[in-house]
Order: structure tokens, then C-alpha cells, then sequence
């Protein structure tokens, strides 16, 4: 097992983000390793947001399948895992 990551992902009605992207990871790596890598988690999720076409945003599901797998990547790309990837969606 790989552990798990969870991001919280907050869009307005526009499908824009409307705050930072939330990330936590569970059984991945050391907090200190976690937290500096924070950053470049964020911006793998909010280009994966930007990158959808307008019409995609206002998608649920297309939302969340572009934000997961943009996360998974990047983790994989920093850490070499492949952990269980929650995406918990908000629209405000």
C-alpha cells in the first residue's frame, strides 16, 4: 500500500477555484517531506483545474478525474507512489 492523498477542492460557480487547494496525505511520507512538497501538489491541482475547458468545470466528475489524475502524477513524479487519490469537491 502506497498510502492515500486527499485533496479538497473548492470552485465557484464559473468552475474557478475559489480558494488554495487543500491537500493531506496519509501513510505517503514524513510530514516534513509532505509539507514541502505542498506546493507543487497545489500547483499540479490548480493547472489541472485552469486546463479544463469552461464547459468541463461546471463537470463533477470531469473535475474530479482531471484533478486526481494530476495529483497522482505529481506524487508519483516527487515520491515514486501511487496512493489512493480522494477528491473531495465543493462548489460555492
Amino acid at each position: 500500500m502506497n498510502g492515500s492523498a486527499v485533496a479538497t477542492v473548492v470552485l465557484d460557480r464559473q468552475g474557478r477555484l475559489a480558494a488554495p487547494p487543500a491537500i493531506s496525505m496519509i501513510g505517503l511520507v514524513e510530514e516534513a517531506a509532505a509539507t514541502t512538497a505542498a506546493p507543487f501538489f497545489r500547483d499540479a491541482v490548480e493547472r489541472a483545474v485552469d486546463a479544463l475547458p469552461a464547459a468541463a468545470r461546471r463537470d463533477d466528475d470531469l473535475v474530479r478525474d482531471a484533478v486526481r489524475r494530476s495529483l497522482r502524477r505529481a506524487i508519483n513524479e516527487r515520491f515514486g507512489k501511487r496512493p489512493l487519490t480522494e477528491i473531495q469537491l465543493v462548489r460555492i
